[in-house]
């Protein structure tokens, strides 16, 4: 466009002094022998005029997907890091001085939601958004690895057996409706 905008400046300047200097009479004629001339600067001109444009219009449109992108990976963040907060609340209980309670569904939520978490983290594709994500899951591994270190000496054998079976000793229990058809 500022092209454009030059070429028609230089034209009109270079009409107005051609018109001076050159009697009435065969300015025009003069100008009309250079007509092909200045109708091939012109298309010039307005090659260049498109050319910004098209180039502007190609940055613009790449600025804004790098930002979606960004976005996008940004809220992924976000929630990655709520999931794992969650998920040692869950665990947990809220009380950091007290083993997980003896759940099998609680076991399996707390596993799945772990799983949940690794698919998010993977959406994250901006690098300093998974330089946090890394940071973050280091924190909570680390809350993990105390709550279960602090309750280490009530997670007994007796502490994973289910409640019908923890006090019939050492005996190992065979499913024996397995695959009757």
């Amino acid at each position: 466009m500022l092209y454009f905008l030059i070429g028609a400046l230089v034209s009109l300047v270079l009409l107005i002094l051609l018109s001076v200097l050159i009697p009435s009479g065969q300015t025009f004629d003069w100008i009309h022998s250079y007509v092909p001339s200045i109708q091939a600067v012109g298309s010039l001109a307005i090659l260049a005029s498109a050319t910004v444009a098209l180039s502007l219009y190609r940055t613009t449109t790449t600025r804004h997907l790098q930002e979606d992108k960004f976005k996008a990976s940004e809220a992924f963040l976000s929630e990655a890091k709520v999931s794992l907060e969650k998920t040692y609340e869950l665990f947990s209980g809220g009380d950091d001085d007290v083993p997980p309670e003896n759940s099998r569904v609680m076991w399996l939520t707390v596993a799945r939601m772990i799983v949940r978490y690794q698919k998010l983290k993977a959406l994250i594709t901006e690098p300093p958004h998974i330089e946090i994500i890394e940071e973050n899951e280091e924190f909570w591994r680390y809350k993990f690895y105390s709550l279960l270190d602090r309750n280490s000496g009530a997670l007994s054998r007796n502490y994973f057996l289910s409640p019908e079976h923890r006090h019939n000793g050492n005996k190992i229990y065979k499913k024996v409706d397995c695959c009757n058809f």
